[in-house]
């Protein structure tokens, strides 16, 4: 452990030199983790935009074919609307 408490004189006492560079080192290594999970932080961000888009898109595709499906039932082969005259019975 590192004593940062003051002397009687009023100065800090000296640290050693192998816990200044042990100290520069952690320093070191925790701006590198924070850079790496401010860009984590960012492509989450950016990998739910996406994710919020391919919903909207896949929601409107959805619509789509419902409303291509409901188009498809309400017309004959020609693509001219069915209408229940033209229809034969069963027993012709």
């Amino acid at each position: 452990m590192i004593d940062t408490m003051a002397d009687d004189s009023g100065n800090a006492p000296e640290v050693a030199e192998g816990a200044e560079s042990y100290v520069a080192a952690l320093q070191t290594r925790l701006v590198e983790v924070e850079v790496k999970l401010s860009f984590a932080e960012d492509l989450l961000d950016s990998l739910n935009s996406i994710v919020i888009r391919q919903q909207q898109q896949i929601d409107a595709m959805r619509q789509e074919l419902i409303n291509l499906r409901g188009q498809v039932s309400t017309h004959d082969v020609d693509g001219m609307p069915r209408q229940l005259q033209d229809e034969l019975p069963p027993h012709y």
